[in-house]
C-alpha cells in the first residue's frame, strides 16, 4: 500500500475572531481545531504530518509538543494555499506517497470522507483529486 502523510495549512491569523490566538487553536469541543484535523488525518491512515505555520507559529508548536510523528514549515509571508504548499517541499525531498492536504480550521470531516477521497485518488492513479461541496446558499459562506 502507498504511503499517506498529510500537511495541514495552519498560517492564517484569524483576524475575523479577533484574537491574539492563531485560527488553529480555537478549541471545538475542548480541543483546539488542529488537534481534530490531526486526529482524523492520522485515523485516514496518514503517518506523518507537516503543519504549515505563520502568525504566531510557537504557539501552534508549544500546542503540539507530545507529538512524535509532526513537523513544522514556516510560511513567514502569507503569499497563498500554493507557497504554503512549496514551504513543504524540504519536509517531502524523498517521498514517495500520497499527501493529504487540510486546511487546520476545519475540524468537522469525518474519517470516512477521507479515506473515500483517498481511495478515489488512488484508483484513477491522479496527480491530484480534490475534494468539493456544493451549497445550497453559497453567499452565506
Amino acid at each position: 500500500m502507498k504511503r499517506l502523510a498529510s500537511v495541514i495549512l495552519a498560517a492564517g491569523d484569524g483576524t475575523r475572531l479577533k484574537s491574539n490566538r492563531p485560527k488553529a487553536l480555537h478549541e471545538v469541543c475542548g480541543y483546539p481545531m488542529l488537534h481534530h484535523v490531526l486526529k482524523v488525518a492520522t485515523e485516514a491512515n496518514a503517518e506523518r504530518h507537516v503543519v504549515v505555520v505563520g502568525y504566531e507559529g510557537d504557539q501552534i508548536r508549544s500546542a503540539f509538543t507530545d507529538r512524535t510523528n509532526l513537523e513544522f514549515a514556516d510560511q513567514l509571508e502569507r503569499l497563498g494555499t500554493g507557497h504554503a504548499m512549496m514551504m513543504t517541499r524540504d519536509h517531502f525531498q524523498d517521498y514517495e506517497g500520497d499527501i493529504l492536504v487540510l486546511c487546520g480550521d476545519t475540524p468537522l470531516f469525518k474519517v470516512e470522507t477521507l479515506q473515500k477521497l483517498v481511495e478515489w485518488h488512488r484508483h484513477q492513479d491522479a496527480a491530484a483529486t480534490i475534494l468539493t461541496a456544493e451549497l445550497k446558499e453559497p453567499r452565506g459562506y
